[in-house]
């Protein structure tokens, strides 16, 4: 594929090249755009509810078939649950086809969009009462989220940064989770989703101004993309060709 005389230059450039070792290398000038964007996507799929859906959706299904006596059918809790989980098995194999066809961007912009609506119906139906249409909105909630954060936020993560500052966000991640299970319980339910859902609509232009499509591009044009004042942070300017091809 590459002439002789160009493997060493490629070999010596791959090694100039700084190795992200700790968080300041991760929080310095090279990542640092890459970093804001994925924690912002972080926020929004935690504070629209992904953990405290997986953590309370029995107490949910619960509550939605409760009788008038305060008694709930085990039997149909336990479908909900069932449900529930081959719908999340389902978004997690068609996700993946639907980022490799649409691409990253439309899943994450669109896909919150969806995510807030389905948050505000699940309020609303809380709020009025309307037990099935609770129940049902929760699984359809479960359905979007699977098809487009949940899957495509780990691959968006690993296109944009090294393993050190994969593990950085995971961090971050689970910070977030730990802040919405520590609120949730202590919210009421109609309350606590049109919370999640003021926070999707809130969030809603600084993520369609942000991300950018990453889907068949090289690092080096990630990287561009990222940073357009300055493209030739990572690379000398006489190998960003070669390494671009390398990569």
């Amino acid at each position: 594929i590459y002439q002789d005389e160009y493997v060493p230059k490629i070999y010596e450039s791959e090694k100039k090249v700084e190795r992200a070792q700790n968080i300041s290398d991760i929080l310095g000038y090279k990542y640092r755009n890459q970093v804001k964007v994925l924690m912002l996507l972080y926020c929004i799929s935690q504070f629209t509810g992904s953990s405290a859906l997986t953590f309370y959706s029995t107490m949910i299904f619960t509550q939605s078939q409760d009788d008038d006596s305060g008694n709930s059918d085990i039997d149909a809790v336990n479908q909900l649950n069932l449900i529930l989980a081959v719908m999340k098995i389902f978004s997690a194999l068609v996700g993946g086809v639907l980022a490799d066809k649409l691409g990253r961007r439309p899943l994450l912009v669109y896909g919150n969009i969806a995510i807030t609506i389905s948050l505000f119906l699940i309020g609303f139906a809380d709020y009025i009462e309307y037990l099935p249409g609770l129940a049902i909105m929760v699984i359809v909630y479960a359905t979007l989220h699977g098809l487009t954060y949940s899957l495509v936020l780990p691959i968006y993560t690993s296109e944009l940064l090294p393993a050190y500052g994969i593990s950085v966000l995971l961090a971050f991640d689970y910070l977030c989770i730990l802040v919405v299970s520590f609120v949730f319980p202590f919210v009421d339910l109609n309350q606590a989703f049109l919370g999640f859902a003021i926070a999707g609509a809130a969030f809603f232009l600084p993520v369609f101004r942000s991300v950018k499509e990453t889907k068949g591009k090289t690092l080096h044009e990630i990287y561009k993309m990222f940073h357009a004042e300055k493209s030739s942070g990572l690379l000398d300017d006489d190998m960003s060709d070669d390494m671009m091809y390398l990569h």
